[in-house]
């Protein structure tokens, strides 16, 4: 994509998460006024500055609750482990006794080639265990997969997952996926944005995916051009929709690390434009399938770009058309809006334009682990097409749409 658009992306994301970190100070309204939409939980600030906080919307919408869920002592790191083979050593443990603990990170991995795994996390104490961090791999080399932390000695105790640990940043060590089977419908190897050294660590190239490892060194994925399927769009009208799909392709991807956002390719859509006259997309209907336990909340914005190549981010570039921020929240409630005020957005007379919607996620939602996400276009209902930016809005037949509606690919954060 552009240079230039993607700095106006980045600020527009930036802002989206500053405004999250502003929620986090519990306040109310006055009057009838809702200030948050109901059930909606986000991430906030804890005592001494970290954003490991969560707090949720009033029942009524009037106010933001505490920011909970905080952690109230710091635990140990793990020791690290040996050269050679040897493990890494384990997490320290918390002696919180609040409501939630907080655990030790799992020990360094062995420094050696034949690298050992990493440490096992903290146990926490309190009612309610949290997650002990796996240890990193070795230097250079190791699979360095860390254990997690058991579960608080209280009787809401819950276990700690594994953390996956990564080679070591020094040498020429991989991460703990590299030598993991390929996913047999896409060749996914590693998860995207994983730290990788060479193209095999992320996948076997296969169909339409090309995986490979970035010149930023971390894993990623391109379509073939011309290499998609199709659904829809066998149909007459003065505008014409078609599903472009596999790719986009489901896939795995590292949740937001806390420095860097994530982003993910879900939906494409073909226009063709019978008319003579030029159409700008300005609003689409949007609706997500959740799983483990994702909320509609988590997506920070859906964006819009038009498609140049393979319809899963492909050469030369795509451009980008426009961003919804918050799309499932108040006041967008699932509507893609604005749209037209792009060029980008333009369909042009006798002519066909593809869009590509992704699922968007600021650097603060690191606790999106083991959350799936998948979007959906349900129906013509809600699709806006104008003549120019503000209007006058298109009046014509529309079809290709069924009343199943299109169905992207699941985007499963690791």
């Amino acid at each position: 994509m552009r240079t230039a658009y993607a700095s106006i992306i980045i600020v527009a994301l930036g802002l989206l998460a500053t405004s999250g970190q502003q929620a986090c100070t519990s306040h109310g309204t006055t009057g009838g006024e809702k200030v948050c939409q109901p059930g909606r939980t986000i991430s906030c600030a804890c005592p001494g500055g970290s954003n490991s906080g969560v707090q949720s919307c009033a029942s009524n919408g009037k106010s933001w609750g505490p920011c909970g869920q905080c952690p109230s002592s710091t635990s140990g790191g793990g020791g690290a482990g040996t050269t050679g083979s040897g493990a890494g050593g384990a997490g320290g443990s918390s002696t919180s006794t609040s409501s939630t603990s907080s655990n030790g990170a799992g020990g360094q991995g062995g420094t050696s080639s034949s690298g050992a795994t990493g440490g096992t996390g903290g146990n926490g104490s309190g009612a309610t265990g949290g997650n002990g961090n796996g240890g990193t791999g070795g230097a250079t080399g190791g699979n360095g997969n860390g254990a997690g932390g058991t579960g608080g000695a209280g009787t809401a105790g819950a276990g700690g997952m594994g953390g996956a640990g990564m080679g070591g940043m020094g040498g020429s060590g991989i991460s703990a996926c590299a030598n993991a089977a390929p996913n047999p419908a896409t060749g996914q190897r590693c998860p995207l944005y994983t730290p990788c050294q060479q193209g095999s660590e992320c996948g076997v190239s296969q169909g339409c995916q090309t995986w490979y490892c970035s010149l930023a060194k971390t894993c990623q994925l391109l379509a073939k051009s011309g290499c998609w399927q199709k659904a829809g769009g066998n149909c007459s009208a003065d505008v014409v929709f078609t599903h472009y799909y596999a790719p986009p392709v489901d896939k795995d991807f590292l949740a937001p690390d806390g420095i860097s956002l994530r982003e993910l390719a879900s939906v494409v859509l073909e226009i063709k434009n019978n008319t003579s006259t030029k159409l700008y997309l300005d609003e689409l209907p949007l609706g997500i399938d959740l799983g483990g336990n994702g909320s509609k909340y988590d997506v920070d914005a859906v964006k819009v770009f038009q498609d140049f190549g393979g319809s899963e981010h492909d050469k030369p570039g795509d451009s980008y058309v426009c961003l919804q921020g918050d799309p499932f929240s108040f006041p967008a409630n699932g509507i893609l809006s604005g749209c037209s005020a792009s060029s980008f957005a333009g369909v042009p007379a006798n002519g066909t334009r593809r869009f590509l919607l992704n699922l968007a996620f600021v650097k603060s939602k690191s606790y999106i682990a083991g959350r799936s996400y998948r979007l959906r276009i349900p129906s013509l209902n809600g699709v806006k097409l104008v003549e120019k930016f503000n209007g006058p809005a298109f009046g014509g037949t529309m079809c290709g749409i069924s009343p199943q509606g299109y169905t992207g690919a699941w985007i499963h954060a690791k």
